[in-house]
């Protein structure tokens, strides 16, 4: 495990102690600015951000991938899509039959998306680190789109949902259905 530079603590507490008086009404709320920093704190702790990355993982023996089946392992590493930002979507069918919660969590930090699976991985198996950053993103906000979605990230849809994929559309990346995917909040980005 990767751990968290000084500079990126002193980001998050800023930004969590940050008064709203201090917020102009163009600056978006600051827990929704804190949640972004605890993605994006994440995603910078990931083993695997891009293909060769994943490469380098499989040639390990204890990576988390080698619990699934030959087939589902397969499956899982074609459904992958990066982004140059991380981990865009991912099919999830497999691990969730496959898997057990903590392990769908070892896997899911791989890839630093531990956060964006809350129907496979609940709070109780993060460890001390992601404790911490999951109480960031489970700040009330005043948003009602994100807390009728059940949690971070939101989209123009108000969040993103099970049954996605990350395409390429145009001069960005957006997410598209696709059902037994998981499109993620690395996916939306431009260029």
């Amino acid at each position: 495990m990767k751990p968290i530079a000084p500079l990126t603590i002193a980001i998050l507490i800023s930004v969590t102690l940050l008064p709203l008086s201090a917020i102009s009404q163009e600056r978006p709320n600051p827990a929704i600015e804190a949640k972004a920093v605890a993605l994006e704190i994440a995603n910078s702790q990931a083993s695997i951000r891009s293909e060769a990355e994943l490469q380098q993982n499989l040639r390990s023996k204890s990576s988390p991938l080698h619990q699934l089946s030959p087939g589902a392992k397969e499956r899982l590493i074609d459904s992958l899509v990066f982004t140059e930002t991380g981990l865009g979507s991912m099919r999830t069918d497999d691990i969730s039959r496959e898997l057990s919660e903590q392990q769908i969590y070892e896997l899911a930090k791989l890839f630093g998306v531990q956060f964006e699976l809350p129907k496979l991985i609940t709070p109780s198996v993060y460890d001390k680190e992601d404790q911490a950053l999951y109480r960031l993103i489970q700040q009330p906000t005043t948003e009602g789109e994100l807390q009728s979605c059940g949690g971070w990230p939101p989209s123009d849809s108000g969040c993103l949902e099970d049954g996605d994929v990350c395409v390429q559309m145009g001069g960005g990346r957006t997410c598209m259905p696709l059902p037994m995917n998981v499109c993620f909040s690395n996916c939306e980005s431009s260029g």
